[in-house]
């Protein structure tokens, strides 16, 4: 039965401390989460591990959260995510539609600072759907 130790979450955030907290959060709820400080790193993990969500911040120095959905949906297959920002909810939401235009199932957004029950939110109903074929 896959559950949510089993689920692998990504998350993508430059500031190092909020990075780590959002691992801490993932981890509390039972998941295993994977930090990475760039879109190229996380680039490079793709390549060889497999997630199953993914935690995006929009605003990040090398590649910023839209180009990083524009890089994610010429992969296949493409995981969903959820986006994290302390950005305005306009540019939050024009991000959620970016990704619906380019078929990247967005699970939630997130205004920083969040809780982990606001986290769990998210992640809970998506974890039960995956588990559901193995009940």
């Amino acid at each position: 039965m896959q559950n949510s130790q089993h689920l692998e979450i990504a998350v993508v955030d430059d500031d190092v401390p909020t990075l780590a907290l959002i691992c801490s959060m993932l981890q509390a709820l039972g998941y295993q989460a994977q930090a990475f400080t760039c879109a190229s790193e996380l680039a490079l993990a793709r390549r060889a591990l497999v997630f199953h969500a993914l935690v995006l911040d929009l605003s990040m120095p090398d590649v910023d959260g839209f180009e990083l959905i524009y890089q994610l949906a010429e992969s296949q297959p493409v995981e969903p995510v959820i986006i994290s920002s302390g950005l305005s909810s306009d540019i939050k939401q024009a991000a959620r539609l970016v990704c619906e235009s380019l078929n990247i199932r967005v699970l939630g957004i997130l205004s920083k600072p969040f809780a982990k029950d606001e986290l769990a939110l998210f992640l809970q109903p998506y974890a039960r759907a995956l588990a559901e074929p193995y009940a």
